[in-house]
């Protein structure tokens, strides 16, 4: 009898003990699942760029410009993309990156020769990571959608032809040419062979000197006159993309209209890392209006083409430092208008291959900003001209080698922050030639 209690009581304790250790891997799995899910909502991708570049600066027209001929700078660029969609109406795009050069131990900041670049990320500095994307969208509907936070407004169109890939940014490459941070309400719907978004998008700049009080963050100009705290960018933009046809493999036809208004550009004195007076009083207004058009594998060959145009009508008014107006006017409201032309013409041998040119045109007196990785700022400056000649070969879908060529025409210089106070004749040449090897994860 004893037997028998013992061999259940034995009996009913490995059951037990089975039990309990199929509950706890039960709960286990459920806890990876549970983990799994949320996890699954992100997605993460990135590159790394080294590159290497030659240039030279010279001015043609000075007996006393050094040729600063075959200087060289090594450097890295990385991105981090992230993406999320945690519901079908809400979508996450975030981007963090870094730019550098190779062991840089100039730059001392106030500290040592070595802890800035020997031992950055180490040194408890402060980062250096930066964010230069990220925003979310969110579908009212499944032709409605708002955007909001740090927008892609670079490396749009047509920048990804140089790069030898599928169109990158939401906005052509010359309209903005910096980060912003705003919202846009974007409308999509099919329309012929392609689909067509019209969009707009307001991307406010905020002047803000807290050194004033903790109550009023206005700044003052040289006048003691406040400036507004936010100055209103706007747009309004048209977007239509094209599927494959017997003519081409795609298109990509933009109109925008873009509103610079009052956007105030100063001459601040900083001590210290604190902004102490602003000095000037320049408001930059601009209308642009900004054409692209693009064509790949055009006639069902590797024939790419692509087309920018914008037009910039300019009113600046003030000066820097009392005296100094934009690009040599006196301090009077001046007005200016010109234009913007840039071509990029590639040829596609097989898969491998991508052989191209650009070229562009700024007309005189006229702000373009250039924020893309090139050391001789090719698509920014007034009254420039230059050429580009590239080849990129792709060794797999992952990683990719460019080689290039620019030299870029400047005419003129000024006194203060290269477009400021008195205006000099030059025959100015930048030139520059470059390798990169990309890697894409």
């Amino acid at each position: 009898m004893f037997n028998k209690i013992s061999k259940a009581v034995i009996a009913t304790s490995l059951v037990a003990s089975a039990m309990g250790a199929t509950n706890s891997e039960l709960e286990s799995r459920i806890e990876d699942l549970e983990l799994s899910r949320d996890l699954n909502i992100f997605s993460f991708s990135g590159d790394l760029e080294n590159r290497l570049d030659y240039y030279q600066t010279v001015d043609n027209k000075s007996s006393t410009s050094a040729n600063n001929a075959n200087k060289k700078r090594f450097a890295s660029y990385f991105r981090m993309n992230i993406e999320a969609k945690p519901t079908d109406r809400l979508s996450f795009y975030g981007r963090f990156a870094v730019s550098k050069n190779w062991n840089d131990f100039t730059t001392r900041k106030g500290t040592s020769v070595v802890s800035d670049s020997g031992s950055g990320g180490r040194d408890r500095d402060g980062s250096k990571l930066f964010l230069t994307r990220a925003f979310i969208n969110y579908n009212f509907t499944k032709s409605l959608t708002l955007s909001i936070g740090r927008l892609p407004t670079v490396d749009g169109p047509g920048y990804h032809e140089v790069e030898g890939t599928a169109r990158a940014g939401a906005y052509p490459m010359l309209a903005y040419g910096n980060y912003l941070d705003g919202m846009a309400l974007t409308h999509g719907m099919k329309l012929g062979n392609g689909r067509l978004s019209t969009r707009f998008v307001y991307t406010p700049t905020q002047f803000v000197d807290s050194t004033t009080g903790s109550t009023d963050f206005d700044s003052k100009d040289d006048d003691n006159g406040k400036i507004s705290p936010t100055q209103d960018i706007f747009s309004f933009m048209v977007d239509y993309e094209g599927n494959a046809t017997k003519w081409y493999n795609s298109m990509n036809l933009i109109a925008q209209y873009l509103v610079i208004d009052k956007f105030v550009i100063d001459s601040a004195t900083v001590t210290n890392g604190t902004t102490t007076a602003v000095n000037g009083n320049v408001e930059l207004t601009q209308k642009n209006l900004v054409l692209y058009a693009g064509l790949t594998g055009i006639a069902k060959t590797g024939l790419d083409f692509s087309l920018t145009y914008k037009t910039i009508d300019q009113e600046t008014e003030g000066g820097l430092a009392a005296t100094m107006g934009f690009y040599g006017s006196d301090t009077n409201k001046v007005k200016k208008d010109g234009k913007v032309i840039l071509a990029n013409i590639g040829y596609n041998l097989n898969s491998k291959w991508k052989f191209g040119a650009e070229y562009i045109k700024i007309d005189d007196y006229l702000l373009q900003t250039d924020n893309t990785r090139n050391i001789i700022s090719f698509y920014g400056g007034e009254g420039s001209k230059g050429h580009h000649l590239y080849v990129v070969s792709k060794f797999d879908d992952n990683i990719k080698l460019i080689f290039g060529y620019m030299k870029k025409e400047i005419p003129r210089t000024y006194a203060l922050q290269g477009a400021f106070g008195a205006e000099t004749k030059q025959d100015l040449e930048r030139v520059s030639g470059y390798a990169r090897l990309i890697a894409n994860f």
